[in-house]
Formats: structure tokens, C-alpha cells, sequence
């Protein structure tokens, strides 16, 4: 998971606490952005030995471990989606890694649940059932994962 710290101030636009956004962040898929009561930005990576700063793109090579200390304690998050390539999701709603991936496209989320057979259709989940797709619109789109 990676997480990108940014100021208190932008409540509105960040309104995780440093306690929420590691209890809502999920390990590799999404990303938390933040930054401290000084207006420092952090990015912050969660994995297999617990959270390191790291850089935007989560390179941890040179960033020290993640310290809960008063500047990121009261800092302010968001966690904005990893986007995934329609093979990768496909390829995780098929081998029934996950319960479901979403497409974000236009505003718009629309979920597709594991259903059989997949090569032959995926279940749509939307309000909006006029809301039509292009095969460019699948295979370009920005996916996520949902475990």
C-alpha cells in the first residue's frame, strides 16, 4: 500500500486521520496521499515489513520506516485507487483472487462480479443501465481491484 501525506487544513479534500487511512488502506492497491501541519508532503508504502516512507511512484530504496510521530500523528489523508490494466483485473476476477473489479471511467464506477462463465459474460452493477461502454472503454479504462 502507498500513502502520500498531505496538510490538515484541506479537511474537506482529506478527511482520513492518520489512524483511519492505515486501517482503510489495503496492502498494494490503493494509495494515501497527505501532507503534515508544516506543509511537508510524505508518501508512505505498506507491505510485507510494515510501512516505510518511500517515494510517489513507492520506491523505498533510501526512505527511512514510517514513524507515527506529531507532524504525521496529525496529519490529514486521502486514499486515491492503484490502478490496475483491464488484463490484470480480468485476470484476478477469473482465477477468483478477489470479489470483484471496478471500472472507473467518467466519474462513473461501475463493478463487475466474478459470475460464470466469465468468457462469456460479466454481471454489470450500475444504476444507470443506459450508460453504454466502447471496447476501448474496457481495455484503456483505469481498473481496480476489490478484495
Amino acid at each position: 500500500m502507498f500513502a502520500k501525506l498531505i496538510d490538515g487544513g484541506i479537511h474537506m479534500e482529506y478527511p482520513l486521520t492518520t489512524g483511519q487511512m492505515i486501517d482503510q488502506l489495503k496492502a498494494i492497491e490503493e494509495i494515501a496521499e497527505g501532507v503534515d501541519i508544516l506543509g511537508r508532503e510524505y508518501c508512505v508504502i505498506k507491505n510485507e515489513h510494515g510501512m516505510n516512507f518511500c517515494s510517489s511512484e513507492g520506491n523505498t530504496k533510501g526512505y527511512a520506516q514510517f514513524i507515527l510521530n506529531h507532524n504525521i500523528l496529525s496529519a490529514r489523508w486521502r486514499i486515491r485507487p492503484r490502478y490496475v490494466k483491464f488484463g490484470t483485473a480480468m485476470n484476478a476476477l477469473r482465477e477468483g483472487k478477489c470479489k470483484s473489479v471496478t471500472l472507473h471511467h467518467k466519474g462513473k464506477k461501475i463493478s463487475f462480479s466474478n459470475v460464470e462463465p466469465i468468457q462469456e459474460s460479466l454481471e454489470l452493477h450500475h444504476e444507470d443501465d443506459a450508460w453504454l461502454l466502447t471496447w476501448q472503454d474496457l481495455f484503456e479504462g483505469q481498473w481496480t481491484i476489490e478484495y
